[in-house]
């Protein structure tokens, strides 16, 4: 009798937790409705389209169901309600708005690993963290880098010799421990062995293949189960590795500050400034600016973005200069016009080197990071359309830099894209590789020292070449679009 009875108080409790869930939730269906969106069911949303899918063909399928929507277009990922806009206005009023500067959830499911750092975190936190960071990349501190970039580029170049004259090979393991190097030591000015090197390498590759997984498995999204998987706990491993290193070069500096008679005496210690070194000065000012564990999750989080994003444009331009001879001789003519033979350089000698800004900024239309994401706290008004609170707003990156509209040759590698007159006849929004408005990148212009000093240290010793062209790619993307196959290269002696 016991048991009979218990049975419909537990149905009712559910049908009347579901119905005051769905009601609470109704906002939310009311504007969807009223979006082009395919079929979706309840709990799953639209996660039945991918089913047996691999990550690489979420990535294809998503971009394929975007794509066949010619305006703003809705799904459900489960719970949550995405809102795709393809509307330049509109992505120009979600960026550049300080009501939408919260990241989408999926950057929720990072927060595992690394806290409330710079890109991950939102509010007060996030407006102190950047009031903190942004003048570690200044253009005087930045100047202050590009001999450190140029012996770090040379460190590559003796890395690649035992490639030349020898078959095709992936260049991003290589590129990946150069680009390491350069962020540690701008970042925290420390010295590495080589076993950390590959240490940091590898952990650092397992949590991006980790975070990928992820995203792409909803079922791992709740942090009660993902803790429970074994690549939960590998990616704690992994990032515990990483924090600690962080962590002993923090407790390093600090007693390099402490031992120094005062500040100044620290400061001449080294030509160069790490952001470790000016946010310990900081700290040492006032210790209330910024909780140690916050200094942890920062240098974190800029390092996993840093070397990540900037190995693949690199390994991106490399690839692109095989398969376009004729763009990689008309760079290394730029070189030797504006260099000579020159072994040091400045920021104002790198900023002459136009075209090969315009093929850079090709390598990041074709291989942006994908999507940019926000969370939507109160109902926002579009041109054709409400958002409602609580939804995320996405804007299709890679979409938006291959749309005929804005672009001339939107599937082709096509340098002249960024021609003075070009840009200057289409829209800013057009072309968002670090993001637009309050949360654009702040390390946009430290990431494009090191490409071009890269390039250059490059170029002038190897001529390099690769097989088929951009068509023949197979593009992927998670938190970043990559080659799903690798860079492979072949790789002579220029002289």
């Amino acid at each position: 009798m016991g048991v009979e009875i218990l049975y419909p108080l537990v149905y009712s409790f559910l049908i009347t937790f579901l119905i005051a869930y769905y009601w609470k939730r109704r906002h939310l269906y009311i504007a969807s409705f009223k979006i082009d969106g395919p079929i979706s069911f309840p709990l799953i949303g639209n996660s039945y389209l991918f089913f047996g899918s691999s990550q690489e063909d979420v990535f294809s399928k998503s971009m394929e169901m975007i794509q066949s929507y010619s305006s703003t277009c809705r799904f459900w990922r489960g719970s949550q309600l995405l809102i795709c806009i393809k509307n330049i206005k509109d992505i120009e009023k979600l960026l550049s708005s300080h009501k939408t500067t919260q990241k989408m959830y999926a950057y929720d499911l990072v927060k595992y690993s690394f806290g409330e750092g710079l890109f991950l975190s939102s509010g007060a936190v996030y407006r102190n963290s950047h009031r903190l960071i942004q003048p570690t990349f200044h253009h005087d501190v930045l100047e202050t880098y590009i001999q450190l970039f140029k012996k770090n580029g040379d460190f590559l170049v003796e890395s690649l010799r035992e490639n030349v004259g020898k078959e095709a090979f992936d260049i991003f393991r290589k590129v990946n421990l150069c680009i390491i190097k350069n962020v540690v030591d701008t970042l925290m000015d420390t010295k590495m062995t080589p076993e950390i090197t590959d240490e940091l390498y590898f952990s650092l590759n397992r949590l991006y293949n980790i975070i990928h997984e992820r995203l792409f498995k909803p079922w791992l999204h709740p942090e009660f189960i993902f803790k429970l998987t074994s690549i939960g706990k590998e990616e704690r491993k992994s990032a515990k590795y990483l924090q600690n290193f962080i962590r002993n070069v923090i407790k390093s500096k600090k007693m390099e500050l402490s031992l120094a008679s005062d500040d100044s005496e620290y400061a001449s210690n080294s030509k160069r400034r790490s952001t470790l070194d000016f946010l310990l000065r900081k700290l040492n000012e006032n210790p209330n600016v910024m909780s140690e564990e916050l200094l942890v999750d920062n240098i974190s989080t800029i390092f996993l973005a840093a070397q990540d994003a900037t190995s693949i444009q690199y390994s991106f331009a490399v690839l692109m200069f095989g398969m376009y001879p004729n763009f990689q001789d008309k760079i290394y003519e730029e070189i030797q016009k504006v260099l000579g033979q020159e072994s040091t350089f400045t920021i104002s000698d790198l900023n002459q080197l136009v075209y090969l800004d315009m093929f850079l900024n090709e390598c990041l239309r074709l291989l942006p990071i994908p999507f940019i994401g926000r969370k939507v706290t109160e109902d926002l008004q579009f041109e054709n359309f409400v958002a409602p609170a609580g939804c995320s707003i996405i804007v299709n990156t890679y979409e938006i830099h291959r749309n005929p509209k804005y672009w001339e040759k939107p599937n082709e590698f096509y340098p002249e894209h960024f021609t003075p007159e070009n840009v200057a006849k289409r829209h800013p929004m057009a072309f968002i590789p670090f993001s637009a408005g309050p949360r654009r990148c702040i390390g946009r212009q430290y990431a494009v020292y090191v490409l071009k000093t890269l390039i250059i240290s490059t170029l002038r010793s190897y001529k390099i070449e690769a097989d088929g062209t951009l068509q023949d790619l197979n593009i992927t993307g998670d938190l970043a679009c990559r080659v799903k196959d690798g860079y492979k290269i072949r790789i002579k002696y220029r002289n």
